[in-house]
């Protein structure tokens, strides 16, 4: 585990291609090349971690799951069956991590103050993508107009999961997370309008 925490990029060698894909790095580290394993840690590691934060609550919390998360990887890699992508693999070991520590610490929902901690921690996926005030109009309509489930949709659908591999972490079928997914699309942009809607209000009313 020690290995795993500590890990320094800057101080590791880098035989790898940085843009070398995941199925070839799989291969590789069954293949015994170790280092193999520490890029696919690199590359996966925030994500896994912001996953972890959004379902856990805290970061302390989240920093163990991340852990247990690769550690579990690490131990199964060698019976990784490629039939979808490692990154689908890896969040549905994510995911079960996660509620095993929601059932072992009781947590039924996230507090109020968590939700405002997560809108002010570190820039989600989608954050390169758009500009700092739709950042933060997202970040709204997901905590102010979206119940649990549509959350975690949310959650999934912004690292870039397919449907198929958003079906696996959640237990569903393919078709109906495709459903769901325009469901939490057409909830957003009901709920931006309408916030947008309101802060026009106040402007005209200030």
């Amino acid at each position: 585990m020690g290995s795993l925490r500590n890990y320094d990029p800057g101080n590791a060698p880098a035989p790898i291609d940085l843009g070398t894909g995941d199925a070839e790095l799989v291969a590789r580290f069954r293949l015994g090349d170790a280092e193999a394993f520490a890029l696919l840690y690199r590359r996966y590691v925030p994500k896994v971690y912001a996953f972890s934060f959004d379902k856990l609550g805290s970061s302390a919390a989240a920093e163990d799951a991340t852990q247990t998360v690769f550690v579990r990887a690490l131990r199964s890699l060698n019976r990784y069956t490629e039939t979808g992508r490692f990154q689908g693999w890896l969040f549905v070991i994510a995911a079960r991590v996660c509620a095993d520590e929601r059932r072992v610490a009781g947590r039924v929902a996230l507090p109020l103050e968590v939700a405002q901690e997560r809108a002010s921690a570190e820039p989600l996926p989608e954050d390169h993508a758009i500009d700092n005030d739709g950042i933060r109009s997202l970040r709204r309509a997901r905590r102010e107009c979206l119940g649990e489930r549509d959350r975690q949709l949310y959650d999934l659908v912004v690292q870039d999961l397919t449907h198929q591999e958003i079906a696996a972490v959640l237990g569903k079928r393919a078709g109906a997370v495709r459903q769901a997914h325009v469901r939490l699309v057409d909830r957003l942009r009901a709920c931006l309008g309408i916030l947008t809607n309101l802060q026009g209000g106040r402007r005209v009313a200030s």
